[in-house]
C-alpha cells in the first residue's frame, strides 16, 4: 500500500503541471490567435525549449552561496585590498557548508511541461 503523503504529492503535482500548460494554452489561444500568420501550436515549440531551459536552471540553483557567506568573502576581499593582509577567501568558504539549494519542485514542473509543450508540438505537424 502507498504512502498517502507520496501519493498526495505526486497529484499535487499533476495538477499544478496542468495548471501551467492550461495556462499557457491559454494565453497562446487570446493572445497569439489573432495573428493569423503564426499558427498556436508554432509557440509551443518555442515555450517547450523555454520551459526545459528554465528548469535546469532552477535545478542548479544558486550553488549553496547564501547572502552572509557572499558578504563575509566580499570582507574579506575588502580587507584584503584596504590592509595588504594576506586573508584567503577560501578560508571563509571552507566554513560554509556547500549544499546546491534549487528549486527542484518548480524545476520538475517546468522540465514535464516543456515536455508536453514539445509533444504537442510534435504531434499536431
Amino acid at each position: 500500500m502507498p504512502n498517502k503523503t507520496l501519493m498526495r504529492l505526486i497529484l499535487l503535482l499533476i495538477i499544478e503541471v496542468l495548471v501551467v500548460v492550461l495556462v499557457f494554452s491559454a494565453i497562446n489561444f487570446f493572445i497569439l490567435s489573432r495573428n493569423s500568420n503564426i499558427r498556436m501550436f508554432d509557440w509551443f515549440l518555442l515555450e517547450g525549449i523555454f520551459c526545459i531551459i528554465v528548469s535546469m536552471l532552477f535545478a542548479l540553483g544558486r550553488g549553496g552561496l547564501d547572502a552572509y557567506t557572499l558578504r563575509s568573502a566580499a570582507t574579506v576581499a575588502a580587507a584584503d585590498a584596504l590592509y595588504d593582509e594576506e586573508h584567503k577567501v577560501s578560508d571563509v568558504f571552507q566554513k560554509d557548508k556547500w549544499k546546491p539549494s534549487g528549486f527542484p519542485k518548480a524545476a520538475l514542473v517546468l522540465l514535464v511541461v516543456g515536455v508536453i509543450f514539445l509533444l504537442i508540438y510534435f504531434l499536431t505537424l
